[in-house]
C-alpha cells in the first residue's frame, strides 16, 4: 500500500513566530508501516511550505503557516497515494487540520483517511463527523499496521475486531473497539522514520519552540513514554499511559548517531518525564545523554523537568554532556491550586515554592545551564487578586532567579482531561476549541474570572510579560513572520 503520512499547517498570532516541532508520532507509525512492506512518504506541511502564511477565515488576527490547499493537492497528486495518515495533536490546529482533510477529500474522495494523535484520540466523534474514515485511539503503531492491512484486503475485514479504533458502520453508528494495551517494550517497534524529513526543509532559527537556538536544523527526540503525574490539565498519562517504557541502551543509541550523522545540528529533549526516566531506567537514561554528550552538539530539555526532584547530581550529569538550556514548568506557585489539579504534591505549602526555585536556578547557572519558566494563571474562578500575585511571582523567578525568560500560559480544558470534564462549561462561549480553535493556543485565555474577562487578562498578561522579560516573545532574537 503507498501511505501518505501529513502533518499538518501550524498557526500563529499576527506579529509572532511561526514556531513548530517535530512529528515524531506520525514518523513513529510511518517507520512501522515501512518495515511491513508498505510504501511511505511524509508531507510536513509547515516544512514545505514555511514562507506561505495567509490569514486564518474565522479570526482575522491569526495566521495559518505551511502549504495552502492548491500545494497540498499537488503534492498529493504526485504521490497518489492508497490510504492517507493525519496528525491531530493540539486543539488549536483545528483549523489546518481540517483543511488538509478537506482538501483530501476533494481531490481523492475514495482515498481512507486515517487520523491519529491527543486532539485526534479525544474527540473522535467530532473528526468522524468532519471528513475522517477512521481515528486511531492512544499509541498507534500496532493499530495502525493491523488496520492499513484490513483495508489492503479485498475481502475487507471486520474492523470492529480491530483494537483501538473509531470509525462509523454502515449505518453511520459511531464504532470504538476495545482499547489496544500498551506495549511494554519499545524495542517491539521500527522507531521513527526520521530519514523521510529532508534536513534542508529544516534550516530555520524562527521554527524553535524552545527559545531561541544555538543551530538551525533541530530535531525533537522521545526515547520513552508515560507520565506517572496525571495532571488534571493534561493528556499525557491518558495517551501512554502512567508507566515509565522506555528504548533499550542500544536503540536510543543507534537512533542517535544516525540522526547526527544525517547532519542535524541540534537536538531537543522532548520525553513527558526525563527524571523518571533516570529513576525506573537508568541505562537507557545514559544511554540518552551519553549518545548527546558524543554527537558534541548542542541540546536542550524542552518538555519540562519536574522541578521537585531535581537533584545537583543529575544537573552535573546534563551539563557534562553538553545540555545548554531547560524548561522549568513551574505553572503555579499556589500549591492549593497545584495540589487541586493533580500537580506538585511533593511541596506540602506555597512558601516552600521560592526557596526551592531559587536553590535549583542557582545550581543550574552555576553548571552553565539556561532555564527558562512558564506560569499558568487565569484558572476557572480566579480573581484578579491571584492574577497580580502571578504577576509577582514572575518577577520573581526573572529578576531574583535570574531566569532567562517567565511567560505565562493560561489555564486550558483540552479535550479528554479532567479539567475539560470538570470546567468547560465555564469558559467564555466565543471561545468554544470547536467554533474558535485558535484560543486553544496557550498563551490566549478562555476562562473569564470572577472580576475580570478574558479581554482583560489577555492585556494584562501581554503587558507584564513584555516588561519583565523586555520583550514578549520566547523567540528571543527572532523576526516574526508577515504574511506572503
Amino acid at each position: 500500500m503507498k501511505v501518505l503520512g501529513i502533518s499538518p499547517g501550524n498557526i500563529c498570532n499576527k506579529g509572532e513566530p511561526r514556531r513548530d516541532g517535530t512529528s515524531v508520532g506520525l514518523l513513529s507509525v510511518l517507520g512501522e508501516l515501512r518495515a511491513k512492506k508498505n510504501n511511505v512518504s511524509y508531507l510536513d506541511v509547515v516544512a514545505k511550505g514555511y514562507s506561505t502564511m495567509r490569514q486564518s477565515k474565522i479570526n482575522p488576527n491569526v495566521n495559518l503557516f505551511g502549504l495552502n490547499p492548491v500545494q497540498i493537492k499537488e503534492e498529493i497528486k504526485k504521490i497518489n497515494p492508497d490510504v492517507i495518515l493525519i496528525s491531530a495533536l493540539h486543539t488549536s490546529r483545528l483549523e489546518p487540520i481540517l483543511e488538509v482533510i478537506a482538501t483530501t477529500n476533494e481531490i481523492s474522495p475514495n482515498v481512507p483517511i486515517i487520523i491519529g494523535g491527543h486532539f485526534a484520540t479525544s474527540c473522535q466523534d467530532y473528526f468522524l463527523e468532519n471528513g475522517a474514515d477512521y481515528i486511531v485511539l492512544g499509541e498507534g503503531e500496532k493499530t495502525i499496521v493491523e488496520l492499513v492491512k484490513s483495508l489492503e484486503q479485498e475481502s475487507k475485514k471486520d474492523f470492529s475486531l480491530i483494537k483501538g479504533i473509531a470509525y462509523k458502520d454502515k449505518k453511520g453508528k459511531v464504532i470504538i473497539t476495545a482499547p489496544r494495551p500498551f506495549t511494554k517494550n519499545l524495542d517491539e517497534f521500527i522507531g521513527p522514520a526520521f530519514d523521510l524529513m529532508n534536513l534542508d526543509l529544516y534550516r530555520n532559527k524562527e521554527r524553535s519552540h524552545y527559545g531561541n537556538p544555538k543551530k538551525s536544523a533541530f530535531v525533537d527526540l522521545i526515547m520513552s513514554r508515560g507520565c506517572p503525574r496525571g495532571c488534571d490539565f493534561c493528556t499525557s498519562t491518558s495517551m501512554m499511559g502512567c508507566r515509565i517504557r522506555a528504548y533499550s541502551p542500544e536503540r536510543i543509541t543507534n537512533m542517535i548517531q544516525g540522526l547526527d550523522s544525517a547532519g542535524w545540528e541540534e537536538f531537543i529533549i522532548e520525553d513527558d518525564e526525563v527524571l523518571m526516566l533516570r529513576k525506573q531506567h537508568p541505562n537507557s537514561y545514559y544511554a540518552y545523554i551519553n549518545a548527546l554528550k558524543q554527537t558534541k552538539k548542542p541540546w536542550a530539555i524542552d518538555a519540562g523537568l519536574y522541578y521537585p526532584n531535581i537533584t545537583e547530581e543529575f544537573i552535573k550529569e546534563i551539563a557534562d554532556a553538553g545540555c545548554y538550556r531547560v524548561f522549568l514548568p513551574v505553572e503555579n506557585p499556589d500549591m492549593g491550586i497545584m495540589h487541586k489539579n493533580g500537580k506538585y504534591r511533593e511541596i506540602e505549602r506555597s512558601d516552600e515554592v521560592k526557596d526551592k526555585i531559587k536553590k535549583i536556578g542557582s545550581l543550574f547557572k552555576s553548571y552553565g545551564i539556561d532555564y527558562y519558566h512558564v506560569l499558568i494563571t487565569g484558572f476557572p474562578g480566579y480573581t484578579k487578586k491571584q492574577v497580580k500575585a502571578d504577576i509577582e511571582f514572575a518577577k520573581f523567578l526573572k529578576n531574583d532567579c535570574k531566569a532567562s525568560f517567565v511567560g505565562f500560559f493560561c489555564a486550558h480544558p483540552l479535550p479528554g482531561t479532567e479539567l475539560y470534564r470538570q470546567s468547560y462549561n465555564e469558559i467564555d462561549p466565543k471561545r468554544a476549541w470547536d467554533k474558535h480553535p485558535e484560543y486553544m493556543q496557550f498563551t490566549e485565555p478562555i476562562f473569564p474570572g470572577k472580576d475580570y474577562t478574558t479581554e482583560w487578562l489577555k492585556k494584562t498578561l501581554s503587558k507584564s510579560q513584555k516588561m519583565i522579560n523586555k520583550t514578549d516573545s520566547l523567540n528571543i532574537g527572532h523576526e516574526p513572520g508577515s504574511i506572503s
